[in-house]
């Protein structure tokens, strides 16, 4: 790692990129660089575009934006995303949600050698709609750590009439309703670039994940577009038939229509004139929407270019399984369901029981 020991926080030079300024864990011999961005959104409801090379030394010691998702603060909420009750516009941004949390030894204490150290990284849960890259439920540890942006917004034959028409969209840019999984992709191919500037191997990279994440890596897995991302994978509480795909025509476009009802745009609005009312409509109104209204669940889909079909399928292809992984860990998380207790009434589980089981750091 190139740290500038003369600074107060150590500093990092990312060639292509630039330099970010980071900060000595005060409880563990880590040096961590918080809201490292890897790509931007342009447009919504459109594939990120990796950042671009940036001017002078950029602060990496302050938590990022975490993607759009429910704004009210219920305990569940908290311990996954890690939020207090704070204004929505200091926690969520749309457009500034891409980046990572990269946790590296730190020198000073370690006394590390020129080898090149083993990657981890990891994709949040939260059933495609919740989490953040900063959850103090997983806290901050002793290894190489990265948290990845997983969310997916709706899915509908509106958007992909608006992607297909669009001429300067190519290849996996025309997929809809899978952009979640294109940012983790352009988020793995950010840590083979440039993790070797935080003295990262990036021929050694291990993606670990739960719930969502989980099933997040199990689609990499099987998508041949995808392969190569990672070489090792640990998937905990999730597969495939964990979160299953859906079907634009017969279950996203339900939820679709019922978000233009709910905004007052009529179901007879030709679909270019519908796409930009909705563009023009503050992402928090439409979080409100899913959270109060919607019973919307969200799951990567077939759209014909990235997904082409159900995952029941892919599970008897073993040939699009990625050939390149070394090894693959599956499991289940003891308790996983213990944080959805208060949501659901059962157990009789209390906030206090989470806290004091799982902590809040």
């Amino acid at each position: 790692m190139s740290i500038d020991q003369e600074q107060l926080s150590p500093v990092v030079h990312i060639p292509g990129l630039g330099a970010i300024r980071g900060q000595r864990d005060e409880q563990v011999p880590v040096v961590r660089f918080l809201n490292v961005p890897f790509a931007t959104v342009s447009k919504r409801w459109r594939s990120g575009i990796p950042v671009e090379e940036w001017e002078g030394i950029r602060n990496a010691t302050k938590p990022g934006f975490s993607p759009p998702q429910e704004s009210q603060i219920t305990p569940l909420i908290a311990l996954l995303t890690g939020l207090e009750e704070r204004p929505y516009e200091d926690c969520f941004n749309e457009r500034e949600c891409l980046n990572l949390n990269i946790y590296a030894p730190d020198e000073s204490a370690f006394g590390i050698d020129d080898e090149p150290l083993p990657v981890m990284v990891w994709i949040y849960g939260g059933v495609f709609r919740l989490g953040g890259t900063h959850t103090p439920l997983f806290g901050t540890t002793p290894f190489w750590l990265t948290g990845i942006y997983i969310k997916k917004p709706f899915s509908l034959l509106e958007l992909k009439e608006d992607i297909d028409s669009d001429p300067n969209l190519t290849g996996e840019q025309k997929a809809v309703g899978n952009w979640g999984l294109q940012d983790q992709k352009l988020a793995f191919l950010w840590v083979r670039n440039h993790i070797a500037a935080f003295k990262g191997n990036n021929r050694d990279i291990t993606a670990f994940g739960e719930s969502a994440g989980s099933v997040s890596i199990a689609y990499h897995m099987m998508i041949p577009a995808h392969h190569g991302l990672f070489d090792k994978a640990i998937l905990q509480s999730g597969g495939l038939l964990a979160l299953p795909t859906q079907d634009i025509k017969n279950q996203s476009q339900a939820h679709f229509d019922n978000l233009c009802s709910h905004l007052g745009i009529p179901k007879k609005t030709p679909s270019k004139e519908k796409m930009e009312l909705l563009r023009a409509v503050p992402e928090k109104e439409i979080v409100d929407y899913v959270q109060t209204t919607s019973t919307a669940t969200f799951s990567p889909t077939i759209d014909g270019v990235l997904i082409d079909r159900r995952a029941h399928a892919w599970m008897e292809d073993s040939s699009r399984l990625d050939p390149g992984l070394q090894r693959v860990l599956i499991g289940m998380n003891r308790d996983e369901g213990t944080m959805f207790a208060p949501a659901s009434g059962q157990l009789g589980c209390q906030w206090s029981d989470i806290r004091a089981r799982y902590g809040t750091a």
